[in-house]
């Protein structure tokens, strides 16, 4: 990241500033399954602020002694093996 005080974000003052979000599906206008959001300088190709989202997991076994691992991002992964 490149913004760390005052002085490295006043430098931006009247740029275009863009929040954008990557991920296996960041549509623009929603905020889906993304692992990533960033604040980005278009006008000097910089991110200036970038955050990755913390992976939780949650652990459930079914009635058939399935388990079944649930990320932050509420997609299901098999662990049958």
């Amino acid at each position: 990241m490149s913004v760390n005080s005052y002085d490295d974000l006043i430098a931006h003052k009247g740029h275009k500033i863009v929040c954008v979000t990557y991920g296996p599906i960041a549509p623009a206008d929603k905020c889906i399954d993304v692992d990533n959001v960033s604040l980005e300088c278009e006008d000097c190709n910089e991110v200036l602020l970038s955050y990755d989202k913390e992976e939780t997991r949650t652990h459930r076994v079914n009635k058939h002694g399935k388990l079944t691992v649930t990320k932050n991002s509420h997609r299901e992964v098999n662990n049958d093996r």
